[in-house]
């Protein structure tokens, strides 16, 4: 079964669209004197990392 070309240009959009807002709201707070760090998602973003070990917080401290 093959898939319609227009899925692809579908997922192309989607992925254009997502990165384009990343890069907008990247552009809009990092003028409000936010905290460095990642705007990640919420429970998930950083979450793996913060779990590894003592070197997350030791990173987040240094920035």
């Amino acid at each position: 079964m093959a898939i319609p070309e227009i899925v692809y240009y579908v997922i192309g959009l989607v992925f254009c669209a997502f990165f384009a807002l990343l890069k907008w709201n990247d552009l809009k707070y990092r003028r409000k004197g936010l905290p460095p760090g990642t705007m990640g998602l919420p429970f998930i973003g950083e979450t793996s990392l913060f779990l590894k070990g003592p070197e997350f917080m030791k990173l987040r401290r240094s920035m």
